[in-house]
């Protein structure tokens, strides 16, 4: 059995983020993310995203990381050009 690990929602319901991935980072079979407040995209907000599936991935997460964030459609993957990993679009 794999886990969603959606980590927008474990954050604003106020989970240990942290301590979900070191308990179960090797049993994840998707990661959802979204920064807080305000549900946007990777880098608008507060949420340490970059440290969580970095270290999501040393424990042995192996999959994709989707996307689910709010945001107009002319500016909704601007944040990619300041990735510091290579993503494919």
């Amino acid at each position: 059995m794999a886990l969603l690990a959606d980590f927008y929602h474990l954050a604003v319901n106020g989970d240990d983020v942290a301590a979900v991935i070191e308990a179960h980072a090797a049993s994840f079979g998707h990661i959802q993310i979204a920064d807080a407040p305000g549900r946007g995209a990777p880098g608008t907000g507060e949420l340490p995203l970059e440290a969580w599936i970095d270290r999501s991935r040393e424990l042995g997460y192996t999959g994709p990381i989707a996307l689910e964030y709010k945001q107009e459609t002319e500016t909704a993957f601007d944040w990619l050009d300041a990735a510091p990993v290579d993503v494919a679009r």
